[in-house]
Protein backbone atom coordinates (compact mmCIF):
# COMPACT_ATOMS: atom_id res chain seq x y z
CA UNK A 1 0.00 0.00 0.00
CA UNK A 2 3.00 2.62 0.85
CA UNK A 3 4.45 2.00 -2.59
CA UNK A 4 1.47 2.13 -4.41
CA UNK A 5 0.31 5.01 -2.88
CA UNK A 6 3.15 7.00 -3.78
CA UNK A 7 3.83 7.72 0.03
CA UNK A 8 5.74 10.96 0.23
CA UNK A 9 5.99 10.32 3.89
CA UNK A 10 5.30 8.34 7.35
CA UNK A 11 4.73 9.68 10.17
CA UNK A 12 4.32 7.34 13.36
CA UNK A 13 2.54 8.31 16.42
CA UNK A 14 3.73 5.86 19.07
CA UNK A 15 5.84 6.02 22.10
CA UNK A 16 8.68 3.46 22.78
CA UNK A 17 6.82 2.16 25.47
CA UNK A 18 3.64 1.51 23.90
CA UNK A 19 5.53 -0.07 21.00
CA UNK A 20 7.48 -2.47 24.03
CA UNK A 21 4.24 -3.26 26.13
CA UNK A 22 2.29 -3.47 23.32
CA UNK A 23 4.23 -5.84 21.50
CA UNK A 24 4.19 -3.94 18.36
CA UNK A 25 6.20 -4.53 15.35
CA UNK A 26 8.89 -2.42 14.68
CA UNK A 27 8.36 -2.36 11.04
CA UNK A 28 9.82 1.11 10.43
CA UNK A 29 12.88 0.78 12.72
CA UNK A 30 14.31 -2.65 11.32
CA UNK A 31 14.63 -4.55 8.06
CA UNK A 32 12.95 -7.45 7.16
CA UNK A 33 10.75 -9.60 5.14
CA UNK A 34 6.89 -9.96 4.64
CA UNK A 35 5.70 -12.24 2.16
CA UNK A 36 6.95 -11.47 -1.18
CA UNK A 37 8.21 -7.77 0.39
CA UNK A 38 11.52 -6.74 1.53
CA UNK A 39 12.46 -4.18 3.51
CA UNK A 40 15.56 -2.37 4.55
CA UNK A 41 15.90 0.38 6.87
CA UNK A 42 18.71 3.02 7.58
CA UNK A 43 18.41 5.47 10.31
CA UNK A 44 19.14 8.77 9.21
CA UNK A 45 18.61 11.24 12.54
CA UNK A 46 18.04 10.16 16.21
CA UNK A 47 16.57 11.81 19.16
CA UNK A 48 15.83 15.41 17.20
CA UNK A 49 13.57 17.56 19.19
CA UNK A 50 10.78 20.10 17.59
CA UNK A 51 9.15 21.82 20.71
CA UNK A 52 7.98 19.35 23.12
CA UNK A 53 8.22 16.66 20.46
CA UNK A 54 11.17 13.76 20.41
CA UNK A 55 11.76 12.26 17.05
CA UNK A 56 13.91 10.13 14.82
CA UNK A 57 13.80 9.85 11.17
CA UNK A 58 14.94 6.49 8.73
CA UNK A 59 14.38 5.69 5.47
CA UNK A 60 12.73 2.66 4.50
CA UNK A 61 13.10 0.71 0.66
CA UNK A 62 10.36 -1.28 -0.02
CA UNK A 63 11.26 -4.29 -2.62
CA UNK A 64 8.87 -6.46 -4.32
CA UNK A 65 10.09 -8.20 -7.63
CA UNK A 66 11.67 -5.73 -9.49
CA UNK A 67 9.37 -2.76 -8.03
CA UNK A 68 11.58 -0.56 -5.27
CA UNK A 69 10.40 2.45 -3.70
CA UNK A 70 11.57 4.50 -0.98
CA UNK A 71 9.84 6.27 1.96
CA UNK A 72 10.80 8.54 4.58
CA UNK A 73 9.76 8.38 8.25
CA UNK A 74 9.54 10.74 11.07
CA UNK A 75 8.87 8.68 14.10
CA UNK A 76 7.77 10.83 17.21
CA UNK A 77 8.90 8.88 19.92
CA UNK A 78 7.04 10.43 22.80
CA UNK A 79 3.51 11.13 21.85
CA UNK A 80 1.91 11.05 24.70
CA UNK A 81 -1.50 13.25 24.35
CA UNK A 82 -2.72 16.70 25.05
CA UNK A 83 0.21 17.94 27.60
CA UNK A 84 2.64 16.91 24.95
CA UNK A 85 1.56 19.03 22.08
CA UNK A 86 2.78 22.63 21.64
CA UNK A 87 2.67 25.14 18.96
CA UNK A 88 6.10 24.92 18.04
CA UNK A 89 6.02 21.52 17.54
CA UNK A 90 3.39 21.15 15.98
CA UNK A 91 4.09 23.43 13.12
CA UNK A 92 7.29 22.09 12.50
CA UNK A 93 6.07 18.41 12.09
CA UNK A 94 3.12 19.54 10.22
CA UNK A 95 4.94 21.91 7.66
CA UNK A 96 7.24 18.54 7.08
CA UNK A 97 4.60 17.46 6.12
CA UNK A 98 3.50 19.45 3.92
CA UNK A 99 7.06 19.66 2.17
CA UNK A 100 7.19 16.42 1.53
CA UNK A 101 3.85 15.61 0.08
CA UNK A 102 4.56 19.47 -2.00
CA UNK A 103 8.31 17.87 -3.26
CA UNK A 104 6.94 14.36 -3.86
CA UNK A 105 4.00 16.01 -6.03
CA UNK A 106 6.40 18.18 -7.74
CA UNK A 107 8.67 15.03 -8.77
CA UNK A 108 5.98 13.11 -10.38
CA UNK A 109 4.25 16.29 -12.45
CA UNK A 110 7.84 17.27 -13.53
CA UNK A 111 7.97 13.47 -14.68
CA UNK A 112 4.20 13.70 -16.22
CA UNK A 113 3.18 11.13 -14.22
CA UNK A 114 -0.35 10.64 -13.85
CA UNK A 115 -0.06 9.55 -10.28
CA UNK A 116 -0.56 13.06 -9.39
CA UNK A 117 -3.69 13.56 -10.71
CA UNK A 118 -5.19 10.62 -8.85
CA UNK A 119 -7.19 11.74 -5.62
CA UNK A 120 -6.54 8.82 -3.71
CA UNK A 121 -2.58 8.48 -4.47
CA UNK A 122 0.38 10.61 -2.92
CA UNK A 123 -1.39 11.10 0.47
CA UNK A 124 0.85 11.18 3.36
CA UNK A 125 0.45 8.28 5.98
CA UNK A 126 0.03 8.50 9.57
CA UNK A 127 -1.03 6.42 12.26
CA UNK A 128 -0.72 5.93 16.10
CA UNK A 129 -0.71 3.38 17.99
CA UNK A 130 -3.89 4.01 20.16
CA UNK A 131 -6.78 4.06 17.31
CA UNK A 132 -7.44 6.77 14.57
CA UNK A 133 -7.99 9.91 17.26
CA UNK A 134 -3.81 10.95 17.49
CA UNK A 135 -3.70 10.33 13.62
CA UNK A 136 -6.68 13.05 12.89
CA UNK A 137 -5.40 15.50 15.00
CA UNK A 138 -2.44 15.54 13.26
CA UNK A 139 -4.22 15.50 9.77
CA UNK A 140 -6.45 18.15 10.84
CA UNK A 141 -3.40 20.41 11.97
CA UNK A 142 -1.51 19.60 8.54
CA UNK A 143 -4.19 21.44 6.73
CA UNK A 144 -4.22 24.10 9.11
CA UNK A 145 -0.48 24.92 8.53
CA UNK A 146 -0.95 24.94 4.83
CA UNK A 147 -0.20 28.66 3.30
CA UNK A 148 -3.86 28.55 1.60
CA UNK A 149 -5.82 26.73 3.83
CA UNK A 150 -9.37 28.18 3.83
CA UNK A 151 -11.67 26.30 6.24
CA UNK A 152 -11.71 26.76 9.60
CA UNK A 153 -10.50 24.38 12.73
CA UNK A 154 -14.28 23.54 12.96
CA UNK A 155 -14.85 22.95 9.25
CA UNK A 156 -11.66 20.84 9.26
CA UNK A 157 -12.57 18.46 12.26
CA UNK A 158 -16.24 18.45 10.59
CA UNK A 159 -14.75 17.25 7.10
CA UNK A 160 -12.56 14.21 8.82
CA UNK A 161 -15.52 13.21 11.18
CA UNK A 162 -17.81 13.16 7.55
CA UNK A 163 -15.23 11.26 6.40
CA UNK A 164 -13.89 8.60 9.09
CA UNK A 165 -16.61 8.37 11.71
CA UNK A 166 -18.43 10.72 14.11
CA UNK A 167 -16.64 9.59 17.24
CA UNK A 168 -13.61 10.99 16.57
CA UNK A 169 -12.23 14.32 17.58
CA UNK A 170 -14.83 15.32 20.08
CA UNK A 171 -13.17 16.32 22.79
CA UNK A 172 -13.39 19.69 23.30
CA UNK A 173 -9.55 20.70 24.43
CA UNK A 174 -8.83 18.79 20.61
CA UNK A 175 -10.70 21.98 19.27
CA UNK A 176 -8.97 24.19 21.20
CA UNK A 177 -5.43 22.73 20.78
CA UNK A 178 -6.35 23.28 16.77
CA UNK A 179 -7.82 26.34 17.38
CA UNK A 180 -4.93 27.79 19.26
CA UNK A 181 -2.46 26.67 16.44
CA UNK A 182 -5.03 28.01 13.98
CA UNK A 183 -4.19 31.46 15.79
CA UNK A 184 -0.24 30.97 15.49
CA UNK A 185 -0.13 29.98 12.00
CA UNK A 186 -2.85 32.66 10.57
CA UNK A 187 -3.67 31.13 7.55
CA UNK A 188 -7.43 30.77 7.68
CA UNK A 189 -8.33 33.29 4.86
CA UNK A 190 -11.85 34.19 5.78
CA UNK A 191 -11.11 35.70 8.89
CA UNK A 192 -8.17 37.80 7.20
CA UNK A 193 -9.40 38.62 4.05
CA UNK A 194 -10.51 42.55 5.67
CA UNK A 195 -7.12 43.31 6.92
CA UNK A 196 -5.85 42.02 3.52
CA UNK A 197 -7.75 44.47 1.79
CA UNK A 198 -8.95 42.08 -1.06
CA UNK A 199 -11.78 43.22 -3.06
CA UNK A 200 -14.21 41.17 -4.64
CA UNK A 201 -12.55 41.05 -7.73
CA UNK A 202 -9.84 39.56 -6.32
CA UNK A 203 -11.80 37.11 -4.82
CA UNK A 204 -13.23 35.71 -8.05
CA UNK A 205 -9.98 35.46 -9.49
CA UNK A 206 -8.77 33.46 -6.67
CA UNK A 207 -11.62 30.98 -6.89
CA UNK A 208 -11.40 30.95 -10.69
CA UNK A 209 -8.00 29.57 -10.44
CA UNK A 210 -9.08 27.67 -7.77
CA UNK A 211 -11.51 25.57 -9.19
CA UNK A 212 -11.02 26.12 -13.30
CA UNK A 213 -6.98 26.06 -13.71
CA UNK A 214 -5.62 23.47 -11.45
CA UNK A 215 -5.55 20.03 -12.05
CA UNK A 216 -7.75 17.77 -9.99
CA UNK A 217 -4.93 15.87 -7.70
CA UNK A 218 -3.54 19.53 -6.90
CA UNK A 219 -7.08 21.26 -5.95
CA UNK A 220 -7.06 19.03 -3.45
CA UNK A 221 -3.92 19.81 -2.07
CA UNK A 222 -5.01 23.52 -1.73
CA UNK A 223 -1.44 25.21 -2.71
CA UNK A 224 1.26 22.12 -2.56
CA UNK A 225 2.01 21.73 -5.63
CA UNK A 226 1.42 24.81 -7.48
CA UNK A 227 1.67 24.07 -11.37
CA UNK A 228 1.79 26.21 -14.13
CA UNK A 229 -1.48 27.45 -15.03
CA UNK A 230 -2.86 26.44 -18.80
CA UNK A 231 -1.71 29.02 -21.35
CA UNK A 232 -4.28 32.32 -21.87
CA UNK A 233 -5.26 33.38 -24.43
CA UNK A 234 -3.23 36.11 -26.05
CA UNK A 235 -3.53 38.99 -25.21
CA UNK A 236 -2.56 42.44 -27.65
CA UNK A 237 -2.13 45.56 -27.05
CA UNK A 238 -2.60 48.73 -29.72
CA UNK A 239 0.50 50.50 -30.59
CA UNK A 240 -0.74 53.73 -29.09
CA UNK A 241 -1.37 51.87 -25.69
CA UNK A 242 1.95 50.69 -25.69
CA UNK A 243 3.51 53.77 -26.50
CA UNK A 244 1.58 55.19 -24.10
CA UNK A 245 3.09 52.42 -21.64
CA UNK A 246 6.69 52.78 -22.29
CA UNK A 247 6.27 56.95 -21.25
CA UNK A 248 4.18 56.21 -18.26
CA UNK A 249 7.12 53.15 -17.28
CA UNK A 250 9.75 55.67 -17.80
CA UNK A 251 8.65 58.41 -15.98
CA UNK A 252 7.70 56.05 -13.01
CA UNK A 253 11.63 54.25 -12.94
CA UNK A 254 12.87 58.02 -13.32
CA UNK A 255 11.18 59.51 -10.06
CA UNK A 256 12.23 56.26 -8.46
CA UNK A 257 16.10 56.75 -9.89
CA UNK A 258 15.39 60.32 -7.99
CA UNK A 259 14.07 58.93 -4.94
CA UNK A 260 17.15 56.39 -4.85
CA UNK A 261 19.41 59.10 -5.36
CA UNK A 262 18.47 61.89 -2.54
CA UNK A 263 20.86 62.57 0.03
CA UNK A 264 18.36 62.63 2.71
CA UNK A 265 16.73 58.62 2.10
CA UNK A 266 17.34 57.20 5.40
CA UNK A 267 19.43 54.56 4.75
CA UNK A 268 19.16 52.89 8.06
CA UNK A 269 16.21 50.84 6.29
CA UNK A 270 18.39 49.05 3.84
CA UNK A 271 21.82 47.68 3.30
CA UNK A 272 24.20 48.03 0.56
CA UNK A 273 24.98 45.20 -1.55
CA UNK A 274 28.94 45.87 -2.68
CA UNK A 275 30.37 42.78 -4.76
CA UNK A 276 29.77 41.05 -8.01
CA UNK A 277 26.79 43.25 -9.04
CA UNK A 278 26.22 44.63 -12.56
CA UNK A 279 25.33 47.83 -11.78
CA UNK A 280 27.32 48.65 -9.15
CA UNK A 281 26.68 49.45 -5.04
CA UNK A 282 22.69 48.05 -4.64
CA UNK A 283 20.76 49.58 -1.82
CA UNK A 284 17.55 47.04 -1.10
CA UNK A 285 14.90 46.68 1.58
CA UNK A 286 16.44 44.63 4.75
CA UNK A 287 13.38 43.01 5.72
CA UNK A 288 12.72 41.31 1.91
CA UNK A 289 16.81 40.92 1.50
CA UNK A 290 17.61 37.14 0.24
CA UNK A 291 21.10 36.57 1.37
CA UNK A 292 23.18 32.80 0.89
CA UNK A 293 23.35 30.67 3.63
CA UNK A 294 26.76 31.89 4.39
CA UNK A 295 25.71 35.04 4.92
CA UNK A 296 27.11 36.58 1.56
CA UNK A 297 23.87 39.51 0.52
CA UNK A 298 22.69 38.67 -2.91
CA UNK A 299 21.02 41.02 -4.92
CA UNK A 300 17.85 39.56 -4.04
CA UNK A 301 14.50 40.34 -2.63
CA UNK A 302 11.53 38.36 -1.50
CA UNK A 303 8.42 39.78 -3.04
CA UNK A 304 5.20 40.39 -0.69
CA UNK A 305 1.49 40.48 -1.05
CA UNK A 306 -0.65 41.41 1.54
CA UNK A 307 2.21 39.79 3.83
CA UNK A 308 3.11 37.13 2.10
CA UNK A 309 6.43 35.76 0.80
CA UNK A 310 5.26 34.37 -2.95
CA UNK A 311 8.73 34.41 -4.65
CA UNK A 312 12.00 35.91 -4.60
CA UNK A 313 13.51 38.68 -7.68
CA UNK A 314 16.76 38.93 -7.96
CA UNK A 315 19.31 40.04 -10.92
CA UNK A 316 21.23 37.84 -13.23
CA UNK A 317 23.66 36.16 -11.21
CA UNK A 318 27.62 37.04 -12.41
CA UNK A 319 30.16 34.24 -12.61
CA UNK A 320 32.21 35.35 -9.18
CA UNK A 321 28.76 35.06 -7.14
CA UNK A 322 27.31 32.05 -8.69
CA UNK A 323 28.32 29.46 -6.21
CA UNK A 324 26.66 32.05 -2.84
CA UNK A 325 23.55 31.67 -6.14
CA UNK A 326 23.06 28.31 -6.34
CA UNK A 327 23.33 27.71 -2.19
CA UNK A 328 20.44 29.72 -2.02
CA UNK A 329 18.22 28.03 -4.18
CA UNK A 330 19.61 24.72 -2.79
CA UNK A 331 18.69 26.35 1.01
CA UNK A 332 15.65 27.70 -0.27
CA UNK A 333 14.51 24.46 -1.85
CA UNK A 334 13.22 26.43 -4.94
CA UNK A 335 10.10 24.73 -7.09
CA UNK A 336 10.79 26.92 -9.83
CA UNK A 337 13.52 29.17 -11.79
CA UNK A 338 12.23 31.91 -14.27
CA UNK A 339 14.83 33.54 -16.42
CA UNK A 340 13.78 36.34 -18.30
CA UNK A 341 17.13 37.00 -20.25
CA UNK A 342 17.42 37.30 -24.30
CA UNK A 343 20.26 35.02 -25.91
CA UNK A 344 21.42 38.75 -27.11
CA UNK A 345 22.34 39.60 -23.48
CA UNK A 346 24.06 35.90 -22.77
CA UNK A 347 25.74 35.66 -25.92
CA UNK A 348 29.12 34.96 -24.88
CA UNK A 349 30.74 36.50 -27.80
CA UNK A 350 28.45 40.25 -28.39
CA UNK A 351 26.10 40.10 -25.72
CA UNK A 352 26.96 40.57 -21.65
CA UNK A 353 28.77 37.47 -21.35
CA UNK A 354 26.37 36.11 -18.74
CA UNK A 355 26.88 32.17 -17.38
CA UNK A 356 24.60 30.05 -19.20
CA UNK A 357 24.53 28.21 -15.76
CA UNK A 358 20.66 27.03 -15.71
CA UNK A 359 21.09 25.14 -19.28
CA UNK A 360 25.10 24.02 -18.78
CA UNK A 361 26.30 21.51 -16.32
CA UNK A 362 29.23 22.95 -14.22
CA UNK A 363 30.84 23.31 -10.93
CA UNK A 364 30.72 25.87 -8.76
CA UNK A 365 32.97 25.65 -5.86
CA UNK A 366 31.17 22.97 -3.60
CA UNK A 367 27.75 22.84 -5.68
CA UNK A 368 27.74 20.44 -9.24
CA UNK A 369 25.18 21.51 -11.22
CA UNK A 370 23.60 19.10 -13.81
CA UNK A 371 21.42 20.51 -16.62
CA UNK A 372 19.16 19.06 -19.15
CA UNK A 373 16.67 20.19 -21.49
CA UNK A 374 13.25 18.86 -21.47
CA UNK A 375 11.93 20.86 -24.09
CA UNK A 376 10.31 24.24 -26.03
CA UNK A 377 6.91 26.26 -27.12
CA UNK A 378 5.01 29.21 -27.15
CA UNK A 379 3.56 31.69 -24.97
CA UNK A 380 0.94 34.36 -24.94
CA UNK A 381 1.83 37.78 -26.86
CA UNK A 382 4.84 35.49 -29.13
CA UNK A 383 7.28 34.92 -26.45
CA UNK A 384 8.98 31.83 -26.49
CA UNK A 385 10.09 29.62 -23.67
CA UNK A 386 12.75 26.73 -22.98
CA UNK A 387 12.54 24.17 -20.34
CA UNK A 388 15.69 22.87 -18.48
CA UNK A 389 15.78 20.46 -15.22
CA UNK A 390 18.76 21.17 -13.19
CA UNK A 391 20.11 18.75 -10.37
CA UNK A 392 22.32 20.39 -7.75
CA UNK A 393 23.87 19.03 -5.22
CA UNK A 394 26.40 20.89 -2.72
CA UNK A 395 29.36 18.65 -1.36
CA UNK A 396 29.56 18.19 2.41
CA UNK A 397 25.81 18.98 2.94
CA UNK A 398 24.05 16.07 1.85
CA UNK A 399 21.32 18.27 -0.08
CA UNK A 400 20.91 17.70 -3.85
CA UNK A 401 17.48 19.95 -5.42
CA UNK A 402 15.36 19.54 -8.74
CA UNK A 403 14.90 22.69 -10.38
CA UNK A 404 12.94 22.99 -13.19
CA UNK A 405 13.75 26.25 -15.61
CA UNK A 406 11.60 28.09 -17.61
CA UNK A 407 13.89 30.94 -20.07
CA UNK A 408 12.01 32.96 -21.84
CA UNK A 409 14.52 34.33 -24.59
CA UNK A 410 12.15 37.37 -25.91
CA UNK A 411 10.90 38.82 -22.79
CA UNK A 412 10.38 42.16 -24.28
CA UNK A 413 12.05 44.81 -22.18
CA UNK A 414 9.18 48.00 -22.47
CA UNK A 415 10.07 49.52 -18.85
CA UNK A 416 13.68 49.70 -19.30
CA UNK A 417 15.28 52.94 -18.51
CA UNK A 418 19.22 53.33 -18.50
CA UNK A 419 20.89 51.55 -16.52
CA UNK A 420 17.48 50.60 -14.61
CA UNK A 421 16.59 47.60 -16.79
Amino acid sequence: MLSDNQTPLLVVLASNKDIETGGLPEYFKQSGKYGSVSVKVEKSVENRSAGKFNYDEYQIEIKEGKQSYQVPVIHINNWLGKNNINNEGLKAITDRINLASHDHSTELYQKNSKTVHDLNKVLPVIHGSKGYDRSAFLVAATQVSKPSNKLSAEKIINEIKNSTSAKILDKTSQLDLLKQFEETKGNYISDKRSSAKMDEGTTKLENATDTDMLPTKLKRMLSDPEVPAPPLPPRRMSAEDQQQTVLLAKDLFQRLADNFSDVNIDKSQYIEKVENQRFGNIWTAKATAVTAPNGQPLPANRVQIAGQNVASACQYPKPKSMEDYFKMLVANRTPALVVLASEKDINPEFGEKLPEYFRKSNQYGDISVTAKGTGEGKLADGLDYQQYLLQVTEKGQDAKVTIPVIHVPNWPDRTASGRLC
